[in-house]
């Protein structure tokens, strides 16, 4: 049942994202394998998608644009226990637009995630960093890190770091 919840999540994970034409890899079928080791990794190239808002920190609230020659691979695998395995790496051009100062920003994003549990704790991280830089020289600079989780005794654990 694990394993199942698992995989539902994780499916609708990437229907959220919009990643509507992440393929298998050649490597991997991404079939389940009843009992034992399901692995899978996804890639998307070339995708555009929508931005803002809402918007990541330090990005300006009202900023709308969109991201382009998105690439990402997506990697999960869950045991037959039912301890799994996630990770993502996702970057692109971005083009933001900010209506309240009419300056228009383009540069670079990059967010990784990755994701572990078993049946005696659990562990989330993630990045995000963006480099924006305007025709007049403004910069719009955005560093996030996050990680949350549970130790084997039940002890919550959680950090988060931001730099703008």
């Amino acid at each position: 049942m694990r394993r199942l919840l698992t995989v539902a999540a994780t499916v609708s994970m990437l229907a959220m994202l919009g990643l509507s034409s992440i393929t298998a890899s050649a490597a991997s079928s991404c079939a389940p394998n009843p009992g034992g080791t399901t692995t899978c990794t996804m890639n998307l190239h070339g995708a555009t998608f929508p931005v803002g808002p809402p918007n990541p920190p330090c990005i300006p609230p009202d900023a709308t644009g969109v991201v382009s020659n998105v690439n990402a691979v997506f990697h999960f695998t869950i045991n037959g226990a039912g301890d799994a395995w996630f990770t993502g790496t996702i970057e692109g051009d971005v083009t933001l637009t900010v209506p309240s100062t009419g300056i228009t920003y383009t540069g670079h994003f990059s967010q990784w995630f990755g994701s572990e549990f078993n049946n005696k704790n659990s562990v989330n991280n993630a990045t995000f960093n963006a480099h924006l830089t305007a025709p007049n020289g403004s910069t719009i600079d955005s560093h996030v890190s996050f990680g949350f989780g549970v130790s084997a005794s039940g002890q919550p654990i959680m950090h988060m770091n931001m730099v703008c």
